[in-house]
């Protein structure tokens, strides 16, 4: 099997995540939400919706190191604690995926790891099958077809 998502069923958390939203979100939105102050944001309910389980994030291990390399530069201000608990929020109510590649060349190929999580035919299939799956991807909604 490719993921942790098996027959729509999210194997962490036991849940039915057939009708859930799933999310791939790049990791300015995970800067942005953890440097905002205002908690009516785009980012930060992204975040929130993580934590309160309304949304799944979806990631593999390299998605990870991104976010984990990124918000340890100096430049931030988050401590090692806070950066571990929001990263042990994504696996804990995530679904690790393991992409196949896509073969495609983006302007940016540092989204690819990104493009291609979302669009692990697998997941979108067996998720919600005859609908897109509900993809939130630098804090907007869209749909990804499978």
């Amino acid at each position: 099997m490719k993921s942790m998502l098996r027959s729509g069923w999210h194997a962490q958390t036991g849940t039915d995540v057939r009708n859930e939203i799933l999310c791939c979100f790049d990791t300015n939105v995970l800067i942005s939400s953890l440097l905002t102050r205002k908690k009516d944001t785009a980012t930060a309910k992204v975040v929130d919706a993580i934590a309160e389980q309304k949304i799944i994030p979806l990631y593999d291990e390299e998605i990870i190191e991104e976010y984990e390399e990124v918000l340890k530069r100096p430049k931030f201000p988050f401590s090692k604690e806070r950066i571990e608990r929001v990263l042990e929020m994504i696996r804990q109510y995530g679904a690790v995926v393991h992409p196949s590649p896509t073969g495609e060349v983006l302007p940016d190929e540092d989204d690819l790891v990104f493009y291609e999580v979302v669009m692990e035919k697998y997941l979108i299939k067996q998720l919600r099958p005859g609908k897109p799956a509900q993809i939130i991807h630098q804090g907007r909604r869209a749909d990804c077809f499978g």
